[in-house]
């Protein structure tokens, strides 16, 4: 079975990552809605208006609501872009497929703020990883990942905005 077979329901709180939901709905994915966190609606407004003008059902919801929410849609598949919330193994295990998006090269620079340690490891090249979740963050196995070269002029900001632009090919 395709990845364009299933109906998707995606986990998004990455700001500046909407073009992901253009290539999503270019390539004919069926997206069911998309989940945000109610805590971050404020910084994603701009981008919850550009998916919802996408005809895309969006539903803001808090931290310790999500999971039972992500109940509604067992069997589906399920796409974290920037979600903050860690998701439980029973609550993956609900999924047909489950990847997420991380904007590092993983298995190095894991977690939710490991991108200045690129810059100050002095890395060479930054990415994008798309993985299986896995209860441990960000530990599953690699499905893809995009590349991109760093200069030693490159701040946080840059090297983000790289990686994001390598993000909707993946």
């Amino acid at each position: 079975m395709s990845p364009f077979d299933f109906e998707w329901v995606v986990l998004f709180g990455g700001a500046h990552r909407e073009e992901i939901f253009s290539a999503l709905l270019e390539n004919k994915v069926k997206i069911k809605c998309v989940l945000v966190p109610t805590k971050q609606s404020d910084k994603l407004a701009h981008s919850i208006a550009l998916i919802k003008s996408k005809g895309l059902l969006v539903i803001e919801v808090k931290r310790e609501a999500f999971e039972k929410c992500l109940k509604n849609y067992s069997g589906l598949a399920l796409l974290s872009v920037g979600f903050p919330y860690i998701i439980s193994e029973s609550t993956i295990r609900l999924f047909a497929l489950a990847l997420n998006i991380h904007p590092t090269l993983l298995p190095a620079y894991r977690g939710p703020t490991s991108g200045a340690f690129i810059l100050i490891n002095n890395e060479k090249k930054a990415g994008s990883t798309v993985h299986f979740l896995e209860p441990e963050t960000d530990a599953g196995d690699i499905v893809m990942q995009s590349e991109v070269n760093l200069t030693t002029f490159d701040t946080v900001r840059s090297m983000q905005k790289k990686v994001y632009r390598t993000e909707p090919q993946l």
